[in-house]
Parts: C-alpha cells; structure tokens; sequence
C-alpha cells in the first residue's frame, strides 16, 4: 500500500506545504510608502522604489470622510501589494520582472491647491548586482534571522521523516 495511502502522511505534506508557504512569507521584505502631500518626494515624483518578487509593498494614505475636519487626524486607506508573476486572484495584480509600474495621484477638490504625486515602482530580479532608484524604507532582517530561517529550510527533511 506504501505511504501514500496513509492519512497521516497527507496530514503531514498539509503541514509541510503551510510551513513552506510562511517561510517563503517570512523572507520578503516590506516596503511602506506614506501617500501623503507632505511627503516632497512624491509630490516632486522622483520617488522610485525597487522591489524583488515576493517582497511587498504597503501604501498607506490618509482619508478624511465626508462632513470631518481636515484638521483632525486621518483614517489610514491601506492598499497591501504582494510582488509576485502571478497571482490566484482574478483581480489581482501581477508584476513583471524587468517592468515598470506607476502610481499617481491628482487633488479631486478644484479648491484645494495640491501636487500631483507620482510613485515609481521597478520589479527587478534577486540574480540583478545593480540596484537602480532609491530603496524605500523597509524592515531590515539581521544575519542571525536569515540564518534561522535557512536552519528551519534544513530541518524540513528531519520533520518529514520523524513523521513517515
């Protein structure tokens, strides 16, 4: 019959699939851009992030909604990017190494005297030496932390076969 027909063992490869897919997770790195007027470096549009598959992308911009003080503090709109070729969501969005996406923004209010921001994000290969752009703040992983998660990669075959 052998190990396959074994339903602990499909309960294993389960468990096995779950971990790979939170340390994948756990390995790209997170950009957060605040989509704000105050913000020169969007409202000059010389702001151009470089981003690898499987890093992520945050963009947090502050809402006021009808009838509130602009004066008071804002509600935060997030819109959360994964950087990935494809995507299992039919209106997800996919990103192309190599390829170029922009975001912008224009003051809906004729009153209000705002820039236009504009945001560039660049999708580059892990295997590309030279970084183009300017690098967003993101949450720096220290030596230790990559050596951990490449010891968990390690102990997969273990924990299969301590199960089998």
């Amino acid at each position: 019959m052998g190990w396959y027909g074994c339903p602990e063992a499909r309960t294993i490869w389960k468990i096995t699939i779950l971990f790979l897919q939170v340390v994948s997770t756990a390995l790209g790195k997170r950009h957060v851009v605040y989509w704000n007027s105050t913000n020169t470096r969007l409202s000059q549009g010389d702001l151009s992030i470089e981003v690898n598959p499987g890093d992520y992308l945050d963009i947090y911009c502050p809402h006021y909604p009808p009838g509130t003080s602009v004066k008071g503090p804002p509600e935060m709109l997030a819109l959360y990017l994964k950087i990935q070729r494809f995507t299992p969501f039919s209106m997800g969005f996919e990103f192309l190494p190599g390829h170029h996406y922009y975001y912008s923004s224009l003051a809906m209010d004729d009153d209000l005297q705002l820039p236009c921001m504009k945001l560039r994000v660049t999708v580059c290969c892990e295997t590309l030496g030279s970084r183009r752009g300017t690098p967003a703040p993101h949450i720096e992983v220290r030596g230790s932390a990559v050596k951990a998660q490449v010891s968990l990669l390690l102990l997969i075959p273990l924990f299969i076969h301590f199960f089998i």
